[in-house]
């Protein structure tokens, strides 16, 4: 993490913040806090080392109030909490609602007077289903404020700032009985902006802003006020490559792929473009869309590879859908539930159905069904901490996951269908495990590596050290990061893996003095 004066030149790098991300100033702007390898820290800007203030796995934005307190979002899928920036255990302040299809709540705002933090509900993966909402410490209830937007922010005299479409929009801000007033008004367009919808723009109680400028110019150049995906997947390649990493493309098209799934009988691939699934038939190198209603994602091919499961929201909560792979037939919904669910692999017989599902007191959980018995659906794995990435060994008596109980993400193995014990296969963090078709072998991903651990099965479970195959620019599952593995292994051995497609930096940041007074006087 750097510093730099705004009347200065050069930036100065702060001691012990290595891998710092989305940092925060204490009221007085004497400390900045960020996160950083599973912690929520603070370095003050007089000098000296970070010191940790609690446990957070990611950090998904964080403000300090005028009461010493700190509220941030520490994973993918949680709601709100607060710490004393003296540090200590974190407490709940808000709570995901299921039946209104919440995920998480994400980029918290305390506003000046303490009483009250704004927030992003995220209830899906595009910019329809993200909202700005207000907790209330007096009150203690929880409200949405306005629709389809994120990463609000509020400014003196009485605005809100807050994204949608590429466009930073302002609207008068009732502080006290926390209403807006008015219509809202474009301020400024081209910001960047993350895949978990952070924002990349900071406003100053003396009304001057900075912000890092968008790289999608089709955006910037649209001009359109109207909701848009805040991420569309960037463009990138469909590749095998063996196992000495020698690539060779799939398909000479660039798209926006994600969560590849290779047919049984491997000559068909299903996969995400942006939110709906396509059918590539490899031979041919022919895709055809394979949905066309609602946000879809995630498929994964049956036994018999006669259909494929899928997650959708096209009925509002994402549930699991089949559909019959040659595209013939709607969609009949697998499971209904007022949770998220996400497809995991099937057992080799194609009876029983291993997917995910997020409850808000227990997060993310493995469940299993038989596929044609909704109601024989129960839990498998159901704790406190993330359990997904589901995938069942080939003969049907092991299960592979991924889990952060450990504090990061680290790839275990459980018998199954029951049975005593685990094994924990990676040594570094892991996630996304894939068996060999033969069950020797059990590989996942570690960032770019992919990692390779031999595996014994008999009566009892024996895994070897895990060792790198080969590094690449993999694409990471943004999308959906408690999904489906982002990379298949075909039946000659050889890895489908999704590469990203090179792309610039950010290599400016823009800043203007003073333009809260411009904007309320009208200029540009």
């Amino acid at each position: 993490m750097y510093r730099r004066s705004i009347d200065g030149f050069y930036p100065t790098t702060i001691p012990g913040t290595e891998g710092a991300g989305n940092p925060f100033f204490s009221p007085t702007g004497e400390w900045v806090g960020f996160f950083t390898a599973g912690k929520l820290k603070k370095v003050s800007l007089l000098g000296g080392l970070p010191i940790n203030i609690c446990d957070a796995q990611a950090g998904y934005g964080a403000s300090w109030g005028i009461d010493e307190n700190i509220i941030f979002s520490p994973t993918f899928t949680s709601g709100l909490l607060k710490v004393s920036a003296a540090g200590g255990i974190p407490s709940l302040l808000t709570h995901l609602s299921s039946d209104k299809g919440e995920l998480s709540h994400r980029w918290p705002e305390v506003l000046p007077d303490g009483k009250s933090v704004l927030y992003t509900v995220n209830t899906g993966m595009d910019g329809d289903t993200k909202h700005i909402a207000v907790y209330s410490h007096v009150s203690g209830k929880q409200r949405i404020l306005i629709r389809r937007s994120t990463y609000a922010r509020y400014m003196h005299d009485g605005y809100l700032l807050y994204y949608r479409g590429c466009l930073l929009f302002a609207v008068q801000f009732d502080i006290e009985n926390l209403e807006i007033i008015g219509n809202e008004v474009k301020v400024l367009e081209g910001i960047k902006i993350s895949g978990a919808g952070g924002c990349q723009y900071s406003i100053s109680q003396n009304g001057s802003i900075v912000w890092v400028p968008s790289d999608d110019q089709n955006l910037i150049n649209s001009g359109s006020s109207s909701p848009v995906n805040f991420r569309k997947v960037a463009e990138s390649n469909l590749l095998w490559i063996d196992r000495l990493g020698k690539a060779k493309p799939v398909i000479n098209t660039l798209r926006g792929y994600w969560a590849p799934s290779i047919s049984p009988n491997g000559q068909q691939l299903a996969v995400n473009i942006d939110l709906d699934i396509y059918i590539l038939e490899m031979y041919r190198e022919t895709l055809t869309r394979f949905t066309f209603e609602g946000r879809n994602h995630l498929p994964i091919w049956t036994a018999d590879g006669k259909n494929l499961v899928f997650s959708s929201a096209r009925d509002g909560h994402p549930n699991l859908f089949r559909k019959k792979a040659d595209g013939s037939g709607k969609a009949e919904k697998v499971l209904f539930s007022k949770q998220h669910q996400d497809p995991g692999s099937f057992t080799p017989d194609g009876k029983i159905l291993i997917y995910t599902e997020l409850i808000p007191k227990t997060n993310w959980d493995i469940w299993v069904m038989q596929l044609d018995d909704s109601s024989s659906a129960k839990p498998f794995l159901q704790t406190q901490f993330n359990e997904f990435n589901p995938m069942i060994s080939p003969d049907g008596l092991w299960l592979a996951y991924t889990s952060n109980e450990s504090g990061q993400n680290e790839i275990y193995v459980k018998p199954f269908p029951k049975g005593d014990g685990k094994w924990v296969i990676s040594t570094d963090g892991g996630s996304e495990p894939v068996w060999a078709r033969n069950g020797s072998e059990l590989f996942y991903r570690n960032s770019g590596l992919l990692m390779a651990v031999k595996i014994k099965m008999g009566s009892t479970f024996i895994a070897d050290k895990p060792k790198k195959l080969f590094e690449r620019d993999y694409d990471p599952n943004e999308m959906n990061p408690y999904g489906s593995p982002n990379y298949d292994i075909g039946n000659d051995g050889r890895f489908l893996i999704i590469e990203s497609t090179p792309s610039s930096p950010s290599t400016q940041i823009f800043f203007a003095l003073n333009w809260f007074e411009s904007f309320t006087k009208g200029k540009n």
